[in-house]
């Protein structure tokens, strides 16, 4: 239906699977095995969603790492100037953490665009 799953429907299917979640590991690094253990008792899907990125060359050195491990990197480039620009891939439910985590390291330097 491409509806939403209801809260306690997902509770219950965490625990008929036995998922245990750690509440001390940041989450992009628990939910791919999550999603793995509910796809047998809960049809899932998961949309994605790509971004580009530009990094500016005194943010890269901090930035860059983070990026990588935020999702799926499809492209990246650097720039003569120092700059880094990139095509991510990520879980579209993890947008804001996303753009939350580059503002606060590049103290809002960034830009950013969806592609379709």
């Amino acid at each position: 239906t491409k509806l939403p799953h209801p809260r306690q429907r997902i509770e219950l299917a965490i625990k008929e699977a036995g998922v245990h979640i750690d509440p001390f590991k940041p989450v992009d690094q628990q939910v791919n095995n999550v999603i793995e253990a509910l796809r047998p008792l809960i049809p899932i899907s998961i949309e994605q969603v790509k971004i580009a990125v530009k990094i500016p060359a005194q943010f890269t050195g901090k930035a860059y790492g983070v990026v990588r491990n935020l999702g799926k990197l499809l492209k990246e480039e650097w720039q003569p100037d120092g700059s880094w620009l990139g095509v991510i891939q990520i879980p579209a439910g993890m947008q804001l953490e996303f753009y939350d985590k580059l503002n606060d390291l590049t103290k809002g330097n960034v830009e950013t665009k969806i592609l379709k």
